[in-house]
């Protein structure tokens, strides 16, 4: 088995059939599907089920008690058999040709990890806009991390393909985040390797929804999201050999894109709470 596509489910009865179609219509057809159902209580599983019997691709659906994002993703990957593994949010989908350029820029460049392009979506433009072909690059990592830092490149966890030995190194996603956990995920992939390829084409389409878990964050979870991506950027600085100038900055970076985020929801007292929780005008890494 190549590759395997790892699917968390919940609550997504609206959105799953078209997330499973465009998966199974692949024009790369060595992979599984794993779909990981997180305490669903909707039809979603049920409507999931009828799509992948009628495919002809290889899959399994696995059932947990609700333990959020990442506890589903962990789930997955313990079952891959892939020697790649990429993730789908269910309420996501991916162009037809997402998989086979993913691995055949990894195969041929010999990386451990490999992302694309993504675009933000809605409900009634599903598949986003048309682009021409827009080739791919390979980043140093040093160069990569740069970029991310600085938001001249965007990295999507969803949007990356990664070597499953590789993430033995990296290790799952952390279940204690409800809030931020996939740019803590993506430091530590970016720590782990030395190069990075990029499909410069937005092959992965994320839906922008108001039910979201993005839009459902509380001030708690974002405060323990500030505390705990410290710790992991202290981690990196001590077992990874990360700067600590940069530290600061991909903190400061993450802190700002929280309040960016936050801003937009909460209200004033949420929001002020939140600001003089992570540290306000004072902060910074040495916080």
């Amino acid at each position: 088995m190549k590759v395997s596509v790892i699917v968390p489910v919940y609550q997504v009865e609206d959105y799953i059939e078209v997330c499973l179609n465009a998966i199974c219509k692949q024009s790369f057809k060595d992979f599984e599907i794993i779909v990981v159902d997180d305490g669903s209580e909707d039809n979603s599983i049920e409507k999931a089920s009828i799509i992948l019997k009628e495919s002809g691709v290889m899959y399994r659906i696995i059932s947990q008690e609700n333990a959020g994002l990442s506890a589903a993703r962990n789930t997955g990957l313990k079952l891959a058999g892939g020697d790649y593994v990429c993730f789908v949010d269910s309420d996501d989908v991916i162009v037809s040709d997402h998989l086979e350029k993913l691995v055949k820029l990894m195969e041929r460049e010999n990386l451990e990890v490999a992302f694309c392009n993504f675009e933000f979506t809605t409900k009634e433009n599903r598949f986003g806009n048309q682009e021409k072909e827009k080739g791919h690059e390979i980043l140093d990592i040093i160069t990569a991390r740069k970029k991310f830092c600085d938001r001249s490149i965007k990295i999507h966890c969803c949007a990356m393909m990664l070597q499953r030995k590789f993430l033995g190194r990296v290790g799952g996603f952390n279940e204690k985040l409800k809030f931020g956990e996939d740019t803590e995920f993506i430091w530590r992939v970016l720590m782990k390797t030395d190069r990075i390829g990029h499909i410069i084409n937005s092959n992965y389409k994320y839906l922008v929804r108001e039910n979201s878990i993005m839009t459902r964050q509380t001030t708690d979870k974002a405060i323990f999201f500030s505390v705990e991506f410290k710790r992991t950027l202290a981690e990196l600085c001590k077992v990874d050999g990360m700067d600590e100038q940069l530290a600061s900055q991909v903190y400061f970076r993450a802190i700002m894109g929280l309040f960016h985020s936050y801003a937009r929801q909460a209200d004033f007292g949420d929001f002020k709470n939140l600001f003089c929780e992570t540290g306000g005008k004072r902060i910074c890494w040495e916080c």
